[in-house]
């Protein structure tokens, strides 16, 4: 693990580019919301990282007070074993991703961070400033209260950063949820035309299976439209129905001229087949078919989950002077531009609610801590949208071809696509045009003589 010395803070070694790095920060959309005050604080404490590849911006099980923003290079998420073996679990490469914001809680690293190339970060160092945990739980050894204001202005930068992105994944969720929808009326449109199509093939191939209800159903479709032909009667009372040879007697019959509603009949006799079949219970195994099962989706994570957390840990920590009021609370953390916590800050401050810096960095801290647990879920919750979308994407038909057998089809369809692909004139290849994030990223280091 990288341990700088406060030595290699910008503010100790480019103190002349603070005001250009306060412009340049301030065009990056992760800190876009900060104030100038702000950006001036966060120079303070940053520093830039270079790491080497398969170096380590963070250790799991390691105890530190770091967070980072990637400007340059590609990042390998990695979570160790019980007996020291590291698995890859993610990667980060998007220029201005943050990580490692959970240390603000005194968590342990859930997750080693080692760079895949040649990785410059730029890392915020909270190390120096006092413990607010500490001070929490131990109010004698708290320090000259003017102290703490550092730890409110820090704070105030990464509470602004996580409560903008929980609103942006819960406009994400808002977006998935309604493709989950539409997916789930889709589905149920075409899961019932699929089955009829199936049921349909089957009584005409001589496939549904052996059981009483068939030939019953088929009976009672004969009444209704009062036909009664002697050979069709014969076909439903042998000891063994054969449903092809019924439909078949069905189309000579109606070529014949004996009756002209063959499509009704079996169109109705389809219906009801299939209505009784999805009622059986052994289903599944008669048919080697597994409907898509479309369980309850998870309910959103959303800004009010958000809002109650944070209000609950304020009234269980004590904090305050007196008892704050979830309307007043609400009024002044919620405006038309969202949660604002510097606003909501200073409504605190100016109307008694917090009595000194530390009470103020305390809440400051539990906005902190509120975002980071609910983004946690939002991001969950995200992941089982993604991951319904994909799993459930068609209902699913138990194969009859063996794995083996699928794998040798899909390398011959594979070789197929090869050769086609050789066939085919091979167009020039154009210079990719860089990402916007990484041009910007590259801006910023080039604005800074990196």
């Amino acid at each position: 693990m990288l341990n700088d010395p406060q030595s290699n803070y910008l503010k100790n070694t480019i103190p002349e580019l603070e005001d250009q790095f306060i412009e340049v920060i301030g065009d990056i959309p992760l800190f876009s919301q900060l104030s100038s005050n702000l950006r001036h604080q966060l120079f303070q404490y940053s520093k830039f990282t270079k790491l080497k590849a398969r170096e380590y911006a963070i250790e799991q099980g390691m105890f530190d007070q770091e967070i980072f923003v990637l400007l340059r290079g590609r990042l390998n998420v990695l979570i160790q074993d019980n007996v020291g073996n590291e698995s890859l679990i993610d990667v980060m490469e998007q220029p201005f991703t943050l990580f490692g914001e959970r240390s603000l809680l005194g968590e342990q690293r859930g997750a080693s961070i080692q760079a895949d190339d040649e990785v410059l970060l730029l890392g915020i160092d909270l190390s120096s400033l006092p413990d607010i945990l500490d001070g929490m739980e131990n109010p004698e050894s708290r320090e000259d209260d003017e102290v703490y204001q550092q730890n409110v202005k820090m704070y105030t930068i990464f509470a602004t950063v996580l409560t903008e992105r929980l609103e942006r994944l819960v406009r994400d969720q808002y977006k998935l949820k309604q493709k989950v929808r539409e997916f789930q009326k889709r589905q149920s449109f075409w899961t019932e035309e699929w089955m009829l199509a199936r049921i349909f093939n089957q009584l005409a191939s001589d496939e549904l299976p052996q059981i009483p209800e068939i030939r019953d159903i088929l009976h009672k479709q004969l009444k209704k439209y009062q036909i009664s032909p002697p050979t069709l009667r014969e076909i439903l009372l042998s000891r063994k129905i054969s449903t092809r040879r019924f439909y078949m007697e069905m189309v000579r019959l109606n070529a014949l001229g004996e009756f002209d509603q063959l499509n009704n009949i079996v169109l109705d006799s389809v219906y009801e087949i299939t209505a009784y079949l999805q009622t059986h219970p052994d289903f599944n195994n008669l048919f080697e078919i597994s409907l898509l099962e479309i369980h309850d989706i998870p309910a959103m994570t959303t800004l009010p989950d958000f809002l109650n957390t944070l209000y609950h840990s304020m009234t269980e920590a004590n904090i305050l002077v007196k008892p704050l009021p979830k309307v007043k609370f609400l009024n002044a953390i919620l405006t038309e531009k969202g949660v604002q916590t510097v606003a909501f800050l200073n409504f605190l401050q100016e109307d008694g609610w917090c009595k000194d810096n530390f009470s103020l960095a305390y809440v400051v801290y539990l906005v902190c801590q509120s975002s980071i647990y609910v983004i946690s879920e939002a991001n969950q919750k995200i992941r089982d949208y993604v991951n319904f979308l994909v799993t459930y994407s068609t209902p699913k038909q138990a194969s009859q071809v063996s794995a083996d057998q699928s794998h040798a089809l899909i390398e011959q369809l594979a070789e197929m696509q090869e050769q086609q692909k050789a066939s085919l004139p091979q167009e020039k290849s154009q210079p990719a045009e860089p990402e916007s994030a990484q041009g910007a990223a590259d801006d910023l280091l080039s604005s800074l003589g990196l």
